[in-house]
């Protein structure tokens, strides 16, 4: 029997929009229960939602190509897609039904849904969402075709949800990605945390299929993203990490014969802070009192009690050792493994690090992304790069820093407002040394080739 596709057409309520300076207009939608989009007006655009954000935030993450929106974001006024202008067209839409989506978000900024997007077959025009709905304690996904016209309404098709335990969201924004893994290379995955019995959960990114991975359950829970890492660059993932909120790294790394072989990197958990922020691993050569070393380099973010902190270890290649809070110094000591030092302020993102020298924007209020000040520090040693090391910012700022060519040099901005007129990088002749960022600098970082490692026999 053939199965024919039935499609129930709804009557669009009239949409109220609001023209901007580039000739264009705003347009609002709301998902109903049914999977549609019908339009919305302004005020029911705007209700139980503060100023819908046209600006670029660290909320928002880039668009690439062509077309009418540069940003996409997930905040409790739904998904926005928004230019790079103020007075430039959004579009706004609303998953879920209308009268129980607020409770699908968390009540502030301070918590973060986890979310993530990817073009589709190639069009600039076509999108997978997915997003953790923790109302429904499930994982979506769906497919959105943007309109030629900001009056038309989008295509908007579910694709699949997975039912997902409910976990702590981090108080920062977080990113769901399409991985492929090396013990399944065929199936694009989306790799989320998971809890002590499961600690990593993996969902078919076309098909929300979860899958079990076969790693060891451990005591202790988890709410940031994993981390993936491809050290054999054939573009599949041969090493996952992993951080528990309570400060245990984990390492797993596949193995064709024995599969996912955890391993521990670091366990912080003497220090009783909370690990639900952000962290980076970045591959780095770094100084030390003699010579130079070469590895990983973790950036994490915590809170206790008394406030934020800031922590960094550096883990050079072959050293397998477990390090801990011995290992981390509290001021600057290029003996010790790392650094930590407790921030001014919340951070309103993860650490913005260019050419050796971290860029962190803090902000004194627990429910904004907005940020008035920036802590600049040496990655490596944790060295001020002024004195204070945090700049106080002359007005408050929303847009994430951006790095821009100017006269011979780079400056770092915020929208319309400097903030960096001459941006520093380290100088490797001397140590703690900088030295004005040029665009020879950025020249010679130029990719000529890439070398797979190889083991002789």
């Amino acid at each position: 029997m053939k199965h024919v596709a039935l499609y129930i057409l709804m009557a669009l309520l009239p949409v109220t929009v609001l023209a901007q300076s580039d000739g264009t207009e705003d347009s609002y939608w709301q998902e109903t229960a049914t999977g549609t989009l019908v339009a919305m007006d302004t005020s029911s655009a705007g209700q139980d939602c503060t100023l819908i954000p046209r600006m670029a935030t660290y909320q928002s993450r880039p668009l690439s190509g062509p077309g009418p929106f540069s940003r996409l974001q997930l905040s409790r006024c739904g998904l926005i897609f928004s230019g790079h202008k103020a007075d430039m067209s959004l579009l706004q839409i609303r998953p879920g039904a209308a009268e129980v989506y607020q409770d699908a978000l968390p009540p502030s900024d301070a918590a973060q849904l986890p979310w993530g997007w990817r073009n589709m077959v190639g069009s600039r025009a076509d999108y997978q969402l997915f997003w953790l709905d923790p109302r429904k304690a499930e994982l979506r996904s769906v497919q959105l075709t943007l309109p030629q016209s900001q009056t038309q309404r989008p295509n908007w098709r579910p694709l699949w949800a997975a039912a997902v335990q409910p976990a702590a969201q981090p108080w920062l924004p977080a990113e769901i990605s399409v991985q492929r893994l090396a013990d399944d290379p065929t199936v694009e995955w989306l790799v989320l945390p998971g809890n002590a019995q499961v600690p990593i959960r993996l969902f078919n990114a076309h098909t929300g299929v979860p899958r079990q991975l076969s790693v060891p359950a451990v005591n202790t829970g988890f709410t940031l993203m994993p981390l993936m890492a491809d050290p054999d660059q054939d573009g599949l993932a041969e090493r996952m990490y992993l951080l528990s909120t309570d400060g245990l790294l984990l390492q797993y790394d596949w193995q064709s014969e024995l599969g996912w072989q955890p391993s521990i990197v670091a366990d912080f958990r003497q220090s009783g802070w909370q690990f639900d922020g952000s962290w980076q691993r970045i591959s780095a050569r770094w100084p030390v009192t003699q010579g130079w070393q070469q590895g990983d380099v973790f950036v994490l973010q915590g809170r206790d009690a008394d406030g934020y902190r800031l922590l960094v270890l550096r883990r050079p290649v072959g050293l397998q050792r477990v390090f801990d809070l011995t290992d981390i110094a509290d001021h600057v000591d290029l003996n010790k493994a790392g650094w930590q030092r407790p921030l001014a302020a919340r951070p309103v993102s993860a650490a913005k690090i260019l050419a050796g020298i971290v860029y962190l924007p803090l902000s004194q209020d627990p429910d904004t992304l907005a940020y008035n000040q920036i802590e600049v520090l040496q990655l490596f040693s944790g060295t001020a790069l002024y004195a204070p090391s945090t700049l106080k910012l002359p007005a408050v700022q929303q847009a994430p820093l951006r790095l821009v060519p100017a006269n011979g040099k780079y400056q770092l901005w915020s929208a319309e407002q400097l903030i960096v007129p001459e941006v520093q990088r380290l100088d490797p002749s001397c140590l703690f040394c900088v030295e004005t960022l040029t665009p020879q600098h950025m020249q010679q970082q130029q990719q000529l080739a890439m070398f797979r490692y190889e083991q002789v026999y």
